[in-house]
């Protein structure tokens, strides 16, 4: 039988009606940025924790202030349980930025390019930014999110996040150690998705720090007389958890300690024997990659943001739910002695429950329904602003991958599939587009 009750409800509604739209409009606001958010971020973290697993990131790195010789670094290997890999690098201030045709980017830069000038021009844009500069290698490696990777001498890639900070574009020009390089594409290093210079920095400054990498020949030609002498390992066997991290760096620390003192001991041994020429094996960095902000920061912010979130989304829902149990004990004041008629007539206490609860529910549920729409577009703007921190995806024409995402109960974003942008005869150097830009790993 159709309750007689409800027919009250369209004139409670237009009587209150501002009272239950700040509901709905409350509800639909809200929900909807913290759904969009925690979808947005959902999306990042996945393509974050790809990003390390497909471009073989690093486990640790260490520097040396000499090479140390191949039995060195093979007993440390054995020890450790480690491969080692080598991971070259240099640091040089930017002199100066000149815009360039994107078709320079497409072809090798010639001899006279490679050993021009540090004076670059009218068109020169000062800058004070240092530049680390990478050999390439089979470990961290960068992905291709426009242009290409540097093939001969006088060419460059340089990493996306510095690269849109510094307004820096393919086929530019930049002076580095009074030698002018032709920028040939912007790449995302899995092992700087923020750009520390260094591990003790709080925060990192995309426009005062930037990475790059140069061919092997490149790198030589630049860099043979003030490179830094850095190895990257990655374990035989992946440490799954945090304690098992820390074990297998120490054991890492452990077996350099014991080479060392080898070395060292048979370098004092030839010393006091005569011969001469001989330098100390010493360590200049050690820095296993769980402790390395370069890599772990963007996951740890994500993480803290989406605690964030949902304690605010807590908060809100517990305000919310004061400010509907205050109005309706406002509404239920005014309307006594009608209840008190209901309740004579044969209502039930449920029944007068029920009915006053209605609205409030009603527009608490449709504001929630509508997030929905709300939250699902949203969610592209919150992961491009959110994204952005950490690297500028925006050039590489980005496609949306939507998914249903059962925890948040909205359609998301799952990555981005940035489209690389260069000659089809180039093809085979580039790699699928990383959502992760550079971030530091040196100390």
């Amino acid at each position: 039988m159709r309750n007689p009750m409800n027919r009250r409800l369209p004139r409670e509604l237009k009587a209150d009606f501002g009272k239950y739209l700040v509901i709905f409009l409350f509800i639909t606001m809200v929900v909807s940025v913290v759904s969009g958010f925690l979808v947005a971020n959902d999306g990042i973290a996945k393509a974050y924790h790809r990003n390390l697993a497909e471009n073989v990131v690093e486990d640790g790195h260490l520097s040396f202030n000499v090479r140390p010789d191949d039995e060195f670094l093979a007993a440390l290997a054995q020890k450790a349980k480690v491969t080692i890999h080598r991971a070259d690098f240099f640091e040089e201030y930017v002199g100066g930025v000149k815009a360039g045709s994107t078709d320079s980017a497409a072809k090798p830069a010639d001899d006279e390019n490679s050993a021009s000038s540090a004076s670059i021009g009218k068109e020169e844009k000062e800058s004070k930014t240092t530049l680390r500069v990478y050999r390439a290698g089979d470990v961290n490696i960068p992905e291709v999110m426009e242009g290409r990777l540097p093939q001969a001498e006088g060419e460059i890639a340089l990493d996306n996040l510095h690269s849109h900070v510094a307004d820096i574009k393919v086929g530019d020009r930049i002076v580095l150690g009074g030698r002018e390089l032709t920028v040939t594409g912007l790449l995302a290093f899995p092992n700087y998705s923020a750009l520390f210079k260094d591990n003790a920095d709080i925060m990192f400054d995309a426009e005062a720090f930037g990475v790059g990498m140069m061919s092997e020949e490149g790198f030589d030609a630049f860099a043979s007389d003030h490179a830094t002498i850095g190895y990257v390992w990655r374990y035989e066997t992946k440490p799954e958890t945090d304690k098992e991290q820390q074990d297998a760096a120490e054991k890492v620390l452990e077996a350099l300690r014991d080479e060392l003192v080898a070395t060292n001991t048979e370098i004092v041994q030839r010393a006091l024997a005569g011969e001469s020429g001989l330098t100390m094996l010493e360590v200049s960095d050690f820095l296993p990659a769980y402790e390395n902000k370069a890599i772990q920061f963007a996951g740890e912010d994500m993480n803290g943001d989406e605690a964030s979130m949902i304690l605010f989304l807590y908060i809100v829902v517990v305000v919310l739910a004061f400010i509907v149990a205050v109005t309706t004990i406002n509404t239920l004041s005014k309307e006594a002695s009608v209840i008190g008629t209901l309740r004579a007539s044969g209502y039930t206490r449920g029944e007068m429950v029920r009915h006053y609860m209605a609205l409030p529910l009603a527009s608490f549920f449709r504001g929630n329904a509508c997030r929905k729409c709300v939250g699902v577009h949203g969610a592209a703007g919150l992961h491009g602003r959110h994204i952005q921190r950490y690297v500028f995806a925006g050039q590489g024409g980005d496609v949306l991958e939507q998914e249903s995402v059962s925890d948040h109960d909205a359609v998301a974003d799952d990555h981005h599939d940035h489209h690389q942008r260069s000659d089809p005869d180039l093809e085979n150097a580039h790699r699928p587009a990383a959502v992760f830009a550079p971030r530091d790993l040196r100390t």
